[in-house]
């Protein structure tokens, strides 16, 4: 557990840590031998976070920045086909994306070559609880005491309000 992503990646794909808190974009990496042990996929399902939650980061381009009314209405008239059905099916089926829609249909073709995938959508779609973040806009400062602190709150030694106050703390000291 912990927030250092290359080693935590690298001990789970050598099948050296029973589990990792990640997200679908990995998903490929367990099939692939030159990243993982052969047959690592075959032993790896997917779980929810408790109360059957999810922490959902923002997809790439999903923000709208721009200065001018019309750059406004282009990007969102852009982002609306983007994200329309038929794209999210297209890059489903092309790189693993996970659609944002409930309204997209998994071919059986691919529910059968992609279980995990699968088993993945299912559970976002079903999630109770969601945390949606900018997780490229956490401090280092954060995400260091996040990899320290998490393994205290997950043994029960840490509750809630001294993990919350933990990275606050945290986040004093990069401002």
């Amino acid at each position: 557990m912990g927030a250092a992503y290359a080693n935590a990646a690298n001990n789970f794909l050598q099948e050296q840590a029973a589990m990792i808190f990640n997200g679908s974009w990995m998903i490929a990496d367990f099939s692939n031998e030159e990243k993982a042990v052969a047959g690592l996929a075959d032993h790896i399902g997917f779980a929810m976070y408790p109360e059957n939650g999810l922490i959902k980061t923002y997809a790439e381009g999903s923000v709208i920045c721009a200065k001018t009314p019309e750059t406004q209405e282009a990007a969102f008239t852009f982002l609306k086909e983007y994200w329309s059905t038929e794209p999210q099916e297209d890059r489903m089926e092309k790189d693993g994306s996970i659609p944002v829609s409930s309204e997209i249909t998994i071919s059986d073709e691919f529910k059968a070559s992609n279980p995990l995938f699968v088993a993945n959508v299912d559970a976002v779609q079903k999630a109770e609880t969601t945390v949606q973040t900018f997780d490229v806009l956490a401090y280092a400062s954060v995400v260091d005491a996040f990899g320290q602190y998490y393994p205290e709150l997950a043994a029960g030694s840490l509750d809630a309000a001294g993990m919350a106050e933990k990275l606050d703390e945290a986040a004093a000291k990069a401002e």
